[in-house]
């Protein structure tokens, strides 16, 4: 088969994000049971690396890795069995692409970013000893294609012209950052089990042909519409099982339970030979109370989180001399406000900027994240080593560093019309002027620096409260626009700074732009999509009216290191003055690790750099392909 056509149909990218994968929920152990000859006692004899998946990220009746959510992919059991051809890195390589190899050896853009090559390493295998070669990823294209992988809408075709290379041809030739990421990182499956999902040549070429047309002519081939909804419908249905799973990654499914599951080591993995962990043992924890006691009781070789000082005080002293705390690497998590610009009054620049003369943020940082907290210097959305990376010394001191003001402050809301009155602020139609921040029950920082912030502006004059929400409701509100202000953070920092821009900004669509670069064409926001409201055109001192969103899009679409500089200057300086994001401070990303049960743990710098996720799995993969972590 030489290759299929992609239609341009499919799902936006979301706010990226919102909930992420710090392990932050807990909950009882139950014992595997698929495989019943599996003897526990003689599973943990073998050296058995146990730590734990958030809520959600272990299967439960769907092991379909192009299932939806809660797939087999989407989870914590994807990272170690599955691979992808990459998986996103801290590391940069050439033409700016921040990847780690797994299954591909290099790839880069040719005929003037016209095609993505991709080249395989030699001789791969799944875990049923068969060949893994080109055609199970062009295979795999195929169906991601059908289901509506959102990212076709920038491939034109896929092909193998041989048994070890894939070309992504594009619609449209320039340079992008994300568009690597985009291809690398989603994860391969065997031809052999899902080509027989894949519709004809012809279907995908009729497909391709009406997907390039307007909705309004679209009407005579409903048929054919019918019919590969129906074909996904298949696809999506299938449920191969744990038994039935045939991956490439370190490990295989070897017992499972709606509580645990259990993998092992495959021996046909192309690192196999630099394995030294037989079995890791996965344990679905559902409340953030159960991890934190399993933690505290020293139950886990390793896991990522972001504790409270009392909670990092608990672990580190129940289990010396065995544990160790580090802050690995510059994965940066942003905590502090997000506003709703179409809410009176944080739609005022003037009032946002008041708020952060008021906030002492170092203050918030001690009470809330004094172990992983990062101090914020200037509020711009960016952390400093970005801001030093892509700004001159010249520019960053034209920022301004907020620190707290309360005259300032006053003043500013003064000039808004805002009165203070017997110690409290009043606003200009004769209510007071109270807050509510929003943050979530999952993640104790979130809470305190909600709760340290919200008191700081009540001692201003200004009544201030934090609000509690589950997970649901609170991305519910946050995708309806229904929130006046909450506490968190939307986005991530690891040096790959696009997909940041993009959730900052939602440059996918958020209002209502439309414009060209490069090529590439960002469409109009239709009815139903969602953002912040930020406004498609600010006026910034010193740097007069820009687009934020059109900025955010064309850094992605240059090559050029002056004129990424030159985009990301603006950006700040946008950031900076309107104060959006509202950063206190930021949270590395943290990580415990346990030298009880293992040894050989790859504790340098270097080697958390090649390290794209902050998930305790991720760092297992990439740790063991290195031939680090081995059992006592």
């Amino acid at each position: 088969m030489k290759g299929r056509k992609y239609g341009a149909g499919g799902a936006k990218a979301g706010l990226a994000g919102l909930v992420g994968l710090s392990l932050i929920a807990a909950g009882p152990i139950a014992a595997a049971h698929i495989t019943p000859s599996v003897h526990r006692a003689a599973v943990h004899a073998t050296g058995t690396f146990t730590t734990y998946a958030p809520t959600g990220y272990l299967p439960q009746a769907d092991w379909n890795p192009f299932g939806q959510s809660g797939s087999t992919c989407n989870t914590a059991v994807g990272v170690l069995a599955f691979s992808p051809l990459a998986i996103q890195s801290n590391t940069p390589r050439d033409g700016g692409e921040y990847f780690y190899p797994q299954l591909a050896s290099s790839w880069g853009y040719t005929h003037h970013f016209k095609d993505f090559v991709v080249h395989l390493r030699p001789h791969l295998k799944w875990s049923n000893g068969k060949p893994l070669t080109s055609q199970d990823v062009v295979t795999s294209w195929d169906l991601y294609g059908l289901t509506g992988a959102w990212v076709g809408a920038q491939i034109q075709n896929v092909y193998a012209p041989n048994s070890s290379t894939v070309v992504f041809v594009r619609k449209r030739p320039g340079f992008s950052l994300a568009f690597a990421g985009q291809v690398l990182t989603l994860y391969i499956a065997p031809a052999s089990i899902y080509q027989k999902f894949v519709p004809s040549k012809a279907t995908f070429q009729k497909m391709m042909a009406v997907n390039d047309m307007p909705s309004s002519q679209q009407k005579p081939y409903k048929k054919l519409l019918t019919q590969l909804t129906a074909d996904a419908k298949k696809l999506i249905a299938f449920n191969p099982g744990p038994a039935g799973l045939v991956t490439a990654g370190p490990y295989t499914v070897k017992a499972f339970s709606p509580g645990e599951v259990l993998l092992q080591k495959n021996p046909n993995n192309w690192a196999a030979a630099n394995v030294h962990v037989q079995n890791v043992d996965l344990i679905n924890q559902t409340g953030t109370e159960a991890v934190q006691n399993a933690a505290v009781a020293g139950k886990f070789d390793a896991f990522g989180y972001q504790p409270t000082t009392p909670l990092y005080d608990a672990i580190m002293s129940r289990n010396r001399p065995y544990i160790h705390y580090m802050k690995p690497k510059p994965f940066l998590t942003p905590n502090g406000l997000f506003y709703n610009f179409k809410d009176y009054p944080y739609n005022k620049v003037q009032v946002r900027q008041a708020i952060a003369y008021v906030v002492n943020r170092n203050a918030v940082m001690k009470l809330s994240d004094p172990v992983a907290g990062v101090p914020n210097p200037i509020p711009a959305g960016v952390p400093l080593d970005y801001i030093k990376a892509y700004l001159s010394p010249a520019q960053i001191k034209t920022l301004n560093p907020y620190h707290r003001n309360l005259k300032k402050a006053a003043q500013l809301l003064n000039s808004v019309g805002f009165k203070k009155k017997h110690g409290t602020w009043y606003m200009p139609n004769g209510k007071p002027f109270k807050i509510t921040i929003i943050s979530i029950t999952t993640l104790a920082s979130w809470d305190l620096t909600a709760e340290a912030t919200a008191n700081e502006l009540t001692q201003f004059g200004i009544p201030s409260k934090m609000e509690l929400r589950d997970v649901g409701s609170f991305g519910q509100e946050m995708v309806k626009g229904e929130y006046p202000m909450y506490g968190g953070y939307v986005f991530m920092w690891p040096f790959q700074p696009w997909g940041s821009l993009g959730a900052i900004f939602s440059y996918w669509g958020q209002g209502g732009i439309s414009f060209k670069t490069n090529g590439q064409v960002l469409p109009p926001a239709t009815k139903g999509d969602v953002g912040f409201g930020f406004p498609t055109h600010v006026t910034v001192p010193g740097i007069g009216t820009v687009d934020p969103a059109k900025l955010a899009w064309q850094f992605q679409y240059t090559s050029s290191k002056a004129q990424q500089d030159q985009i990301m200057y603006k950006l700040v300086k946008t950031m900076n003055y309107e104060c959006w994001p509202f950063v206190e401070y930021f949270q590395d990303q943290s990580f415990f690790y346990s030298t009880k049960n293992f040894t050989d743990w790859p504790v340098h710098r270097s080697f958390f750099d090649l390290v794209g996720d902050g998930s305790a799995n991720y760092f297992l993969t990439v740790a063991e392909e290195n031939g680090y972590v081995r059992p006592k």
